[in-house]
């Protein structure tokens, strides 16, 4: 309920906005973003975003999605607590820092159009996690399994190109920004200041997320964002 009305909230805001643009333009674009459904370094989300056309050079783009199933990584102990998560946002684009060309004598054509935006976001979501660890002067290796809560604040500066052909339209976007988070964890035994933590030799997903799954990891960290949105104009 509460992405839905926040989601509600945004909509009304942006079409309050009096701003004249064509309405052969079809304003409202209906986009679903494909690389969040498969994202297994924080949560897999299914993400709708609306964008409104204010004007020739603005939009307005308010998001919200919802986890639709448990990433393998989080099926450790489903009795510790239930995967659960969301996301809200909204994105402000500016398209006139670069030529954008369109021939309008053949609208039949695709154009590409790129932009600059500003996202702001928030999340917030809570999985099972482990940690393997050595007790002080103990040789005998330990697994811990424990919940993970984890709420983020967000912005983003992004770099993006929007393809756009009769009602289709296709969005690539990357960008970087910075991310503030607070977890906290339950059912935790393993303590990081007495503790030695039995880490993996190379980087990987798995050793990403236990990581982020701890709460003296807390804290405002970079954020690199890439992502692929496929829509209909409305």
């Amino acid at each position: 309920m509460k992405c839905t009305s926040l989601f509600l909230f945004f909509f009304i805001i942006s079409c309050e906005v009096k701003a004249q643009y064509a309405t052969d333009e079809k304003p409202l674009i209906l986009k679903l973003d494909m690389l969040t459904l498969v994202n297994d370094l924080t949560f897999p989300l299914a993400q709708l975003s609306l964008e409104k056309r204010l004007s020739k050079h603005f939009s307005l783009s308010p998001e919200a999605g919802i986890q639709p199933y448990a990433p393998r990584l989080s099926k450790l102990d489903t009795s510790m607590v239930k995967w659960n998560g969301f996301r809200v946002g909204i994105e402000g684009r500016y398209y006139g820092l670069f030529r954008n060309y369109r021939n309008y004598n053949k609208p039949n054509r695709a154009w590409a159009e790129k932009y600059l935006s500003l996202n702001i976001f928030y999340r917030q979501n809570r999985y099972n996690s482990s940690a393997q660890y050595y007790k002080p002067n103990d040789a005998v290796l330990y697994n811990d399994s424990f919940a993970a809560y984890k709420k983020a604040w967000g912005i983003n500066a992004i770099f993006g190109i929007q393809v756009t052909k009769k009602r289709f339209v296709a969005n690539f976007y990357g960008g970087i920004g910075l991310l503030s988070r607070t977890i906290k964890n339950r059912f935790r035994e393993y303590d990081y200041i007495t503790d030695e933590l039995e880490q993996p030799s190379d980087i990987t997903i798995s050793g990403i997320k236990q990581g982020a799954s701890f709460q003296e990891n807390s804290g405002t960290i970079g954020n690199i964002v890439l992502g692929i949105r496929l829509g209909l104009r409305l």
